[in-house]
């Protein structure tokens, strides 16, 4: 377990060589069928969901550890307004044509200002919420000065 070329395999409860050890180029790593090939790195990679620590998901570029679980990021896990916006941890920029981490889960003011469109930071109480267009209201709603946006 000490090893830091083994990944453990709950399933088998044994532990094993990481996928970049195990394959080395794009067409072993997906036929694999518990690997993904990562375009970025040039290498062979374990999914998010296979990866139990904080510390282990940090290691892949592609996943972001929130609650316990270490997840896909939505832009590495989605391609259209569709699927991402499904997901609840999701939302769709139309302006930079990607998926990206939903409002409210955004930490910190830098994070949540770069994403204008659909996102704005509220100093009163430090929290990232989505513009009122981004919400799915209309312009002229948005426009209204009658309406106190939350």
């Amino acid at each position: 377990l000490g090893n830091p070329m083994c990944i453990w395999n709950i399933s088998e409860s044994m532990c094993q060589l990481q996928c970049q050890y195990r394959y080395t180029t794009k067409f072993t790593c997906q036929n694999a069928g518990m690997c993904e090939w990562d375009d970025d790195k040039y290498s062979c990679i374990e999914p998010c969901d296979k990866l139990l620590t904080e510390a282990t998901c940090a290691l892949n570029t592609l996943c972001n550890w929130a609650s316990g679980t270490c997840l896909r990021r939505c832009d590495a896990a989605y391609t259209d307004p569709d699927s991402c916006n499904s997901d609840p941890r999701c939302i769709w920029d139309k302006n930079q044509v990607v998926c990206k981490k939903t409002c409210s889960l955004i930490p910190s003011d830098t994070e949540c200002n770069t994403s204008p469109q659909i996102c704005e930071w509220l100093t009163t109480n430090r929290t990232c919420r989505k513009t009122c267009l981004a919400a799915g209201n209309t312009t002229a709603k948005c426009q209204d000065p009658t309406i106190v946006q939350r």
